[in-house]
């Protein structure tokens, strides 16, 4: 049997292969410097780690300096609270809130604190 190999196969491995090396970077580079900063990590809070850094939200923000509104900083970490909200499939923008203020890991993950 003869596998055909198409483009969108090559393109899955070559997306496959980013994942990758952004994964080994977090777990060798970030990992072990958010374990002195924050309280102990879950395994589901690793993922989550992983999950921005390959998303990398903060990039879709457009720098808006000179208008009026929130500062870009909180911007940030209200797309990345958005981003842990979908992560943890939570319902309501006030769960997401509760889980903030019951979590210091999290607020740190998404730029508060």
């Amino acid at each position: 049997m003869v596998l055909q190999r198409t483009k969108k196969t090559y393109i899955k491995a070559g997306t496959c292969r980013i994942y990758l090396h952004i994964w080994s970077r977090v777990q060798a580079t970030l990992l072990p410097h958010l374990a002195q900063v924050l309280d102990p990590i879950t395994a589901k809070q690793e993922q989550l780690i992983g999950t921005l850094e390959i998303v990398r939200i903060e990039s879709f923000l457009k720098e808006l300096r000179g208008l009026v509104g929130r500062p870009c900083l909180d911007r940030q970490a209200l797309a990345r609270a958005f981003v842990c909200k979908a992560f943890y499939n939570m319902n309501t923008t006030e769960e997401l809130i509760e889980r903030l203020r019951g979590s210091q890991n999290l607020r740190r993950l998404c730029g508060w604190d």
